[in-house]
């Protein structure tokens, strides 16, 4: 008996056995020999990206500056006429918003400064013109009734001696279609023109018939459209051995059609410049543009005295 209570001290001493642990080999029996597992992978922590550096400081707002005062232009003369630009309208709106007698006067007074101004460039000006002769208008084209009667015929005499010259080089195409009214009339125009100057006229039918009472004519064999003309009357100068110059589409004058002939002429330069220049009376004495070209790049502008010679001599070789 004494030994059954020593036992039962003894286990209640040592206290009862612990319950094996949930994971135990005992409890995982099953996997028998294949009991180890690897350790689970470490985790990999995730690279923060780096922090943008910080924004520059915004910068001070500077203060706008003051606008340095304007330094007053020195004002013009009185009178000037750069005085009387600025002030005469300013004048007038004055007196006529208040319209005292020292406002009105002051008005009247500038105003009469201003014309007297006007009268002393205008006498100068007449009197260098009438001094000076290549600026007298008189001796470019005369005037007078009598002197201006004898340009005109010298005139006249040189159109009809180019006329002639050129009559050699060209003749006249006469493009007309019988049912046309004022191909009549220009035809007789065209006729009288080449009988006063001895042009040799070809009369050409685009519809393939004669004028009335016409004996000498022939039929268009394509010219009219390859010159590309598109109405009657039309005349063309031809000037062997391929250059066609349309002179009138339509009725014209004897006088516009002789001067048309001058302008063909001169552009084609069938004729030197020195023997058309003598039927331009109107152009004696004048700067072409080519030359106003020259004067621009040859001319000093800060030099009045020398582009001044310069435009003398244009003038010169331009009578």
């Amino acid at each position: 008996m004494r030994t059954a209570h020593l036992l039962l001290a003894v286990l209640l001493a040592a206290g009862a056995p612990a319950a094996p642990a949930a994971d135990s080999f005992f409890e995982r029996k099953e996997e028998g020999w294949f009991w180890y597992k690897d350790p689970p992978d470490p985790v990999e922590k995730k690279e923060e990206p780096p922090a943008p550096p910080p924004l520059p400081p915004e910068p001070k707002k500077e203060e706008p500056k003051k606008e340095e005062a304007k330094k007053e232009e020195p004002k013009p003369p009185l009178f000037s006429v750069e005085w009387l630009r600025i002030n005469l309208d300013k004048l007038k709106v004055i007196a006529i918003d208040d319209p005292s007698p020292d406002n009105v006067s002051a008005y009247l007074y500038a105003q009469r400064v201003m014309l007297e101004r006007s009268d002393n460039f205008a006498t100068v000006a007449a009197r260098l013109a009438q001094t000076d002769p290549y600026l007298d208008e008189n001796n470019r084209v005369p005037f007078s009734t009598a002197m201006r009667s004898l340009t005109m015929k010298t005139e006249g005499e040189a159109r009809r001696d180019i006329m002639k010259q050129l009559s050699k080089k060209a003749g006249l195409f006469f493009f007309f279609d019988s049912r046309c009214r004022f191909c009549v009339i220009q035809r007789q125009m065209v006729d009288v023109f080449a009988q006063q100057h001895g042009f040799i006229v070809y009369n050409i039918s685009v519809d393939g018939k004669p004028l009335p009472g016409m004996k000498d004519w022939r039929r268009d064999n394509g010219k009219f459209r390859e010159l590309g003309l598109t109405m009657t009357p039309t005349v063309v100068l031809a000037v062997p051995p391929d250059q066609y110059l349309v002179l009138a589409q339509g009725a014209m004058s004897l006088d516009a059609f002789e001067s048309r002939v001058l302008v063909a002429a001169e552009d084609r330069s069938l004729l030197p410049a020195e023997v058309l220049r003598t039927a331009r009376v109107y152009d004696r004495g004048r700067i072409t543009a080519d030359d106003l070209k020259s004067l621009g790049i040859e001319g000093d502008p800060d030099d009045p005295k020398a582009w001044i010679a310069l435009v003398r001599k244009k003038l010169g070789t331009a009578y």
